[in-house]
């Protein structure tokens, strides 16, 4: 079997650009190991709830932005989205809460109430990252002159957008990073995962092709080194005539496409210095009537400090869009964790669930202190951490949430990798942070193939 492109992986950046391509008449394939598309934001559904599976901030959907210029090509409605009417809120440790309003003036004035201690510096350093100009250096140059409470709320956002301390940030995305929850927020009906499922049918409304329960083992290659296709775990072989897309993060596509002993040392160099970190979940259920007691559906909390033994400590909460069975909302708190551990210290499964249900009870104390508004009315359904995400996705060591945006990564955010007709599109070389980052990249690289990189 042979088509024009092979997509390895059907996440939202492997659809993508799948659906773009076919739209334009290339023969298409997506292989997806999974029984669902979607990858990190396939549809999570648990004791009749559909949760959210990310943060829930999306942007990218105004009239000529991102998603309008995607779907437009194809062949299929986008899903419904609508504003969302209220601010993303970061609650600080001292329990204050800071809407990150995209009035310019209202911001300013809840940066001078909430950081009286320095105020005029923390609005001089989000002017400063709201400026066009394109600034060198770390975050962290330039909020040295604030106070160390400022540091860790915009330290706590870093690491929730862009999963990289504000002392590691390049100046550049931490920017990025900072004004997106300012920026007009969206809700998807459906979530995200009606992102992936519609452009999965306008690849074969397009002509193109799908195969869920398709694990890939790796590329072919001819005589010559080549890489011709991709060998799938099934046995088969699937040729690949004009390009091969990876939607693996950067450490699979060379570690198991490409394979180690293709990759160039000073690319295995640079994989070895990359970051990433995995994430701890909670699914749990809300009483609807307790939403009116929280500051909005969707806000982050932020710790005193960062990098305790699990690095619970900043908590991301976000609400699906729809309530569940008697007027319940389905909830997804969500805390970044090193991976390492969860690989290293399980000699048994007794021993893996006694490390998740500690990871668990830290998690749900943190909750309960620092929103106490939910009381009694949340319930957990269940958890995720990076071992069950490994599960799923086979991401390496269960790292879902892309990489630390340091020189290193800014080095190699791209979508071409060392083979001349292998690109990767995915979370891991994106410049920018969500799913329009994700969805603007593998825009990029279906126009580069379509024109042929002239």
């Amino acid at each position: 079997m042979a088509y024009d492109v092979v997509v390895v992986g059907g996440g939202i950046g492997g659809l993508t650009v799948a659906a773009l391509l076919a739209a334009r008449g290339l023969n298409v394939c997506v292989f997806e190991r999974s029984s669902q598309v979607g990858g990190c934001v396939r549809r999570v559904e648990h004791s009749n709830f559909d949760f959210e599976p990310g943060m829930g901030l999306y942007t990218g959907w105004g009239s000529g932005e991102i998603y309008d210029q995607i779907f437009s090509q194809l062949h299929v409605p986008a899903p419904e989205t609508h504003l969302l009417d209220s601010d993303y809120v970061v609650r600080l440790p001292d329990s204050k809460d800071v809407y990150l309003g995209q009035d310019g003036a209202q911001f300013t004035d809840e940066l001078r109430e909430c950081f009286p201690e320095c105020s005029a510096e923390a609005i001089e350093f989000y002017e400063l990252i709201e400026s066009p100009r394109t600034i060198a250096g770390s975050i962290i140059d330039y909020a040295k002159n604030t106070s160390e409470r400022f540091v860790r709320f915009i330290d706590a956002q870093l690491r929730a957008f862009i999963q990289t301390p504000v002392e590691d940030c390049l100046f550049p995305a931490g920017a990025y990073a900072l004004t997106l929850p300012r920026q007009k927020l969206y809700c998807i009906t459906g979530g995200a995962p009606a992102i992936c499922e519609s452009l999965s049918e306008a690849v074969k409304l397009a002509g193109g092709t799908v195969r869920l329960n398709s694990p890939v083992l790796r590329l072919s290659y001819n005589d010559k080194g080549d890489a011709v296709g991709v060998d799938l775990l099934s046995g088969e072989r699937v040729f690949a005539t004009r390009a091969i897309i990876s939607n693996l993060t950067i450490w699979d596509t060379y570690g198991k496409l490409i394979g180690l002993n293709r990759t160039p040392p000073q690319v295995k160099r640079s994989l070895a210095a990359l970051k990433s970190t995995g994430v701890y979940v909670i699914y749990a259920s809300l009483e609807g009537s307790a939403l009116r007691r929280l500051p909005a559906e969707r806000f982050l909390v932020c710790s005193a400090s960062a990098g305790e033994t699990l690095d619970l400590s900043d908590i991301s909460f976000a609400t699906s869009q729809a309530a569940g069975k008697e007027g319940q909302r389905a909830v997804t708190l969500k805390a970044n964790c090193p991976v390492d551990d969860w690989f290293a210290f399980q000699s048994s499964e007794e021993d893996y669930e006694a490390w998740d249900q500690a990871a668990l009870e830290q998690l749900w104390v943190r909750v309960h202190q620092a929103i106490p508004e939910l009381g009694s009315d949340i319930e957990v359904i269940e958890t995720a951490n990076p071992r069950s995400f490994y599960d799923d996705t086979r991401r390496k060591l269960g790292m879902v949430m892309g990489v630390e945006q340091t020189p290193t990564a800014s080095a190699l955010a791209s979508f071409r990798t060392t083979l001349p007709n292998v690109f990767i599109v995915s979370d891991t070389v994106m410049r920018g942070f969500g799913l329009a980052s994700v969805s603007q990249t593998a825009r990029d690289l279906a126009t580069k193939i379509i024109d042929g990189f002239t």
